[in-house]
């Protein structure tokens, strides 16, 4: 997984991922390994949220979540698919990761006074707030859909 020094760059936005992927027991741990072992140009994000919260790079360091928009994001992914349902979102494995996440962000935008608020979707990059990758509208971000329509997001940003 590529980090770099943030500088001192403020951290303004909070990206939401899925990961495309199926949620299991022992998951997050699997996907915490296989990132921090994918060498040097890959992906990927301060925390996963699975059946455990990981932190995989430090609040300092830029990974490469969200295409263009990096230098001044943290990155958050939960287990699971962009074309999960409202009910797919409120089972037990997601009920867990949705805790654990909410916990961590509301943590991050105390420390870091980042707003409680979605970041709308094509917002110039200078919004602060809570954001989806799908938000992320700079070209290098490939057109992401997660972490889905059906992602409870006012029911997270409430939490």
């Amino acid at each position: 997984m590529h980090t770099e020094s943030r500088n001192g760059a403020s951290i303004d936005r909070i990206y939401l991922h899925t990961n495309e992927g199926t949620e299991y027991e022992g998951g997050a741990v699997g996907l915490a390994h296989y990132l921090m072992n994918n060498g040097a140009n890959g992906g990927g994000y301060h925390v996963v949220s699975g059946d455990k919260l990981i932190r995989i790079a430090n609040d300092d360091e830029i990974v490469w979540g969200a295409g263009g928009d990096n230098t001044h994001s943290l990155h958050l992914m939960f287990e699971g698919f962009a074309n999960q349902t409202p009910a797919q979102w409120a089972d037990a494995f997601s009920k867990g990761e949705l805790d654990r996440a909410a916990w961590q962000v509301a943590a991050w935008c105390l420390i870091h006074n980042v707003p409680v608020h979605d970041v709308a979707p094509g917002a110039p990059p200078t919004e602060r707030g809570i954001a989806t990758h799908s938000d992320d509208h700079h070209p290098a971000s490939g057109g992401h859909t997660d972490p889905g329509a059906g992602f409870p997001l006012a029911t997270f940003l409430q939490r």
